[in-house]
């Protein structure tokens, strides 16, 4: 997990090469989110925003 523009789909597209290393083969906002516990949409909330703020704060 990372925030936007931090380097994140160099650091995937790098370790999908790695043949003992397994990927879901994409993004996995949809796989995390789908139990109603993680959800930020049921909740009313923006990720990349939330994203935003974090990265604003930090």
């Amino acid at each position: 997990m990372s925030a936007p523009r931090f380097g994140s789909t160099l650091l995937f597209e790098t370790l999908s090469k790695v043949k003992d290393i397994w990927t879901i083969g994409d993004e996995s906002h949809a796989v995390i989110e789908s139990p109603p516990k993680f959800s930020t949409v049921l909740r009313g909330l923006n990720q990349m925003l939330l994203a935003l703020m974090m990265w604003t704060i930090g």
